[in-house]
């Protein structure tokens, strides 16, 4: 009582005093007196002295020792009473105070900093009262950049408690978008951790980006209702689908809300970095080749790159150069080889900030390498030869690319007055296009007409019709015969329609990654540079009429079709080989 009357000054000195002499008590005689006092006081939440207290053993910590003074260690580096000290409460007296405690213990010794960084990390693993308040952290981000500066041996530290700690992708919501805000907090004072927390965070994204089933998304807020009014009409089987389905749909929405909670906080970061865009870039470049490109079905993770490359058009050609380096390499395995065309002609087709220079020099390169693959086929195999889709799979993943490419940009490129001497023809356009020779690369041994996917084929044939001469092969020999068509699935199916990457079987699939983006809240950040498919087709009225069973499901609100020939984000070839083989006549 007497303690608690004085002035504040006299409180603190006398606190000094009485700390140093419980700490020694402790030590010489294992105290039995003071030292439990402290304990008492430090562990009372209603005691209004901790400031007093933090001060004073932030000015003897040398004292500190190991193990006479374990309970107060424990005590201080308790999670909760770290909460409750750092970020719990207004008293910016109590949060300074205990601040510089934690910086003096990590001072001392590096026996501290471990046991520091890992308290710390955890404060940043949000609570659901904490949900949505960044601010509540700032005190923990205040200790841990002055931490970094003043022990940078305790980095290494604070990166493997901050990747242990980050929550599982399938963690609620709120959890994942504060812990993901928090570590990006953390790459903004401390920027050498860029690279390891990106390859984190990108395995989070990829798992909940693989999870997610395209159809679910698109239809989710369209079909909920319908499903309400089908239930009290079907009987109790198609009720218990109606209801499986309802459930599925809830789970999609769930996993896509937390992947566009997070790639918001993602773009947020990469378009406004603390540190050279560059860098960042880089960091997601390289996972890009490690994780990205290796992923079956991703659909949105990518787009981070997407929305980098179309404000820096050095960043475009670094990323198309990357993907033709690993698209031209032999020792790649064939699967990366058909991923990275798939993303060369979803990238050049979809990013509206592309200069046409680039679209000319990619179209080139596509056409250019299938030619040399076919002359090479054909020295090797002979003229006769029938080449199977599993050995020369990557052939018609460059013919489908190129097709792709060529539905978005023909008005691009069949245009006399295009600048096509850009891509090394100084001749003309005219050359250009005998020079890209599309009509012997679509037509004998591989046929790809036959064995691409249907709805770009017929796409390319439509819009390619101005120069069909140059562009396709005749008539006679647009079509490949069932004898053909039935040996190269016995082909296919001797060889298996699957190949394998370090032991695992993996479908050999053509997809176009970047199909539209369908998380709402994020696609704000790619919308800009996004380039819709405008349907010739279905922009006059007597078209729409004579064919709207067959546009209508095309289309989207505002009469777009988004030319997204990919269900679920994949385009299985083989599938689509097996429905040609299967109509002789055709």
């Amino acid at each position: 009582a007497e303690y608690m009357g004085v002035s504040r000054s006299f409180r603190m000195a006398f606190s000094a005093q009485w700390v140093q002499e419980a700490l020694t008590e402790q030590q010489v005689r294992g105290g039995d007196q003071k030292f439990p006092a402290l304990l008492r006081l430090l562990s009372d939440t209603t005691c209004k002295d901790s400031a007093e207290i933090f001060s004073s053993l932030s000015n003897c910590t040398t004292m500190i020792q190991l193990p006479q003074h374990s309970s107060l260690l424990d005590l201080i580096l308790d999670h909760q009473n770290a909460q409750r000290w750092l970020c719990g409460g207004n008293d910016r007296s109590v949060r300074a105070a205990y601040s510089e405690l934690l910086l003096s213990l990590a001072s001392i010794g590096s026996s501290h900093i471990e046991k520091i960084t890992s308290l710390l990390t955890k404060c940043l693993i949000p609570h659901e009262e904490a949900a949505g308040v960044e601010q509540f952290y700032d005190p923990v981000h205040q200790v841990l950049s002055k931490l970094v500066t003043l022990c940078p041996t305790s980095v290494s530290s604070l990166e493997a408690n901050l990747i242990s700690n980050f929550p599982h992708h399938r963690a609620q919501q709120y959890r994942l978008r504060v812990y993901l805000h928090n570590c990006l907090c953390v790459v903004r004072y401390c920027t050498s951790l860029l690279g390891t927390i990106f390859a984190t965070i990108i395995q989070r994204l990829i798992a909940l980006d693989v999870e997610i089933k395209l159809e679910q998304v698109d239809d989710m807020n369209q079909e909920e209702f319908v499903f309400e009014l089908d239930i009290q009409e079907q009987h109790q089987p198609r009720e218990h689908q109606q209801q499986s389905r309802n459930a599925e749909q809830e789970q999609m929405r769930e996993l896509s809300d937390k992947l566009d909670v997070m790639m918001t906080e993602m773009f947020e970061f990469v378009l406004t970095p603390p540190c050279s865009q560059l860098i960042v870039f880089e960091a997601i470049m390289n996972e890009f080749q490690k994780v990205i490109l290796k992923t079956h079905r991703s659909k949105y993770t990518q787009f981070l790159l997407f929305s980098m490359c179309a404000q820096h058009v050095e960043y475009a050609r670094a990323f198309l150069s990357l993907l033709t380096q690993t698209f031209t390499s032999k020792q790649k395995h064939t699967v990366y080889r058909m991923n990275a065309v798939a993303y060369i002609a979803s990238f050049v087709a979809r990013n509206k900030a592309i200069p046409q220079q680039d679209v000319f020099v990619s179209f080139t390169l596509l056409s250019d390498w299938l030619k040399s693959y076919r002359s090479e086929f054909m020295l090797i195999h002979g003229k006769s030869a029938l080449p199977t889709l599993h050995t020369n799979g990557l052939y018609y993943s460059v013919c489908q690319a190129l097709m792709y490419i060529f539905c978005y940009h023909h008005k691009l490129i069949l245009d006399p007055s295009s600048e096509a001497v850009l891509a090394g023809v100084p001749s003309g356009h005219g050359q250009y296009l005998r020079n890209c020779d599309l009509a012997t690369i679509f037509g004998p041994p591989f046929h790809p007409l036959q064995v691409c996917l249907p709805d770009i084929v017929d796409e390319f044939k439509r819009v390619a019709q101005p120069q069909s001469s140059t562009l396709l092969p005749p008539p006679n020999v647009q079509s490949v015969t069932y004898k053909n068509a039935l040996s190269l699935r016995t082909h296919l199916r001797g060889d298996g329609a699957s190949a394998e990457i370090n032991g695992t079987e993996c479908l050999v699939e053509i997809f176009f990654p970047f199909d539209p983006y369908l998380l709402h809240k994020s696609s704000a950040f790619v919308k800009p540079f996004y380039r819709t498919w405008d349907d010739p087709a279905v922009q006059s009225e007597s078209s729409a009429s004579e064919s709207d069973e067959e546009t209508g499901s095309r289309l989207t609100d505002d009469g777009v079709a988004p030319m997204s020939f990919t269900p679920d984000c994949s385009a299985d070839v083989f599938a689509h080989l097996n429905r040609v083989i299967g109509q002789p006549n055709r």
